[in-house]
């Protein structure tokens, strides 16, 4: 059979043998995990309506991809839609009743829409299945901070602040974290970056979002 090495056309010497066969295309999981790969290209170019297109060709392929639909709602969230972004969390929640992440994510958008007993509610999920989860304290905080409840507020800053201390040495507005890229076996299985504003350090916000931490 002539296919390709990983991310290289066939060797040159090879070239003739492999001419009058066709090379196999990538196979349904895989175009998936690529169709998600470009959606958050054009997202972190805030070209959302193309990165949604491209989340919505990887749902086509692979219904279950849990990593779509969270990254498909933080799209959604920063168009300010935050009515299918809930949807989207929604479902990655369906599917992965373990994933933080969308549980965090959903967690903002509630706390856009001004509830912020939902958004504690969902902080809290997080928390219990990833209690190491930085962002979802700082968060909570945020929420608890909106419902005029201090002394909880000031806790979970202190529990953000003790886990990284680098969350109190300058404030600034960077984004909130989105799905790590998702493997070939979540790909062509189930179980996956989000913006919004957040008073947090660029460098220690950006390295927890490559980290799924965000």
């Amino acid at each position: 059979m002539c296919e390709p090495r990983e991310g290289f056309l066939p060797r040159r010497a090879d070239r003739r043998l492999c001419r009058n066969s066709p090379v196999r295309p990538p196979n349904g999981s895989n175009r998936a995990g690529i169709y998600t790969d470009r959606g958050r290209a054009y997202y972190d170019k805030k070209d959302y309506d193309r990165a949604i297109a491209d989340y919505d060709e990887a749902l086509k392929i692979n219904p279950n991809l849990v990593p779509a639909y969270n990254d498909r709602g933080v799209a959604h969230h920063d168009r300010r839609d935050h009515d299918r972004a809930i949807t989207n969390f929604n479902e990655a929640i369906r599917i992965n009743p373990n994933y933080a992440l969308a549980y965090s994510n959903r967690g903002r958008a509630y706390h856009a829409k001004g509830d912020s007993d939902r958004a504690i509610a969902d902080y809290n999920e997080a928390l219990r299945i990833n209690p190491s989860y930085v962002l979802a304290y700082y968060n909570r905080g945020r929420a608890y901070h909106a419902k005029g409840d201090s002394d909880r507020a000031i806790a979970d800053y202190d529990e953000a602040i003790r886990r990284n201390p680098e969350l109190a040495k300058r404030t600034t507005t960077a984004p909130l974290a989105t799905s790590p890229p998702p493997t070939p076996a979540e790909a062509s299985h189930t179980s996956r970056r989000q913006t919004t504003t957040v008073e947090l350090p660029i460098r220690v916000c950006h390295r927890l979002c490559r980290l799924g931490l965000g």
